[in-house]
């Protein structure tokens, strides 16, 4: 066996022997924790055993598997809802003024729930008359 490859097989080993000393000391609980408190919005505010998380289409408790069915849509007419929005309805009960909602025109409201279920409260805009 030549050198070069002999010293190559060494390093090789010695990297291999350190990735697994070095596994041995990763905490894989406590790194699947903090990925989960990542994921966590806010309590949930129907069973306020578990959490309001981001799943791919909506947000939902964690809770589900055992009963809780508190969802909350990623968007409501064209609007899309963020996280910063459901943590609002989670700990508030109401959001911000939210711009943007489509109808047949664009308006602004804020959201409100109510009993599990978001109600949408529409900001009516007066007209300004302009000089002609």
């Amino acid at each position: 066996m030549p050198f070069n490859t002999f010293f190559n097989c060494q390093k090789h080993y010695a990297l291999i022997q350190q990735a697994s000393k070095d596994v041995e000391h990763i905490n894989t609980q406590q790194a699947i924790e903090e990925i989960k408190k990542e994921n966590m919005i806010a309590r949930c505010p129907r069973c306020k055993k578990r959490y309001i998380v981001d799943r791919k289409t909506f947000y939902g408790c964690t809770e589900y598997a055992n009963g809780c069915k508190q969802t909350f849509p990623k968007t409501i007419l064209r609007k899309t809802i963020t996280k910063n929005h459901v943590k609002q309805l989670c700990k508030k009960g109401k959001t911000s003024k939210i711009t943007g909602f489509k109808g047949k025109k664009t308006f602004c409201a804020y959201l409100i729930l109510k009993e599990g279920e978001i109600q949408i409260v529409i900001f009516l805009l007066k007209k300004t008359r302009g000089a002609r």
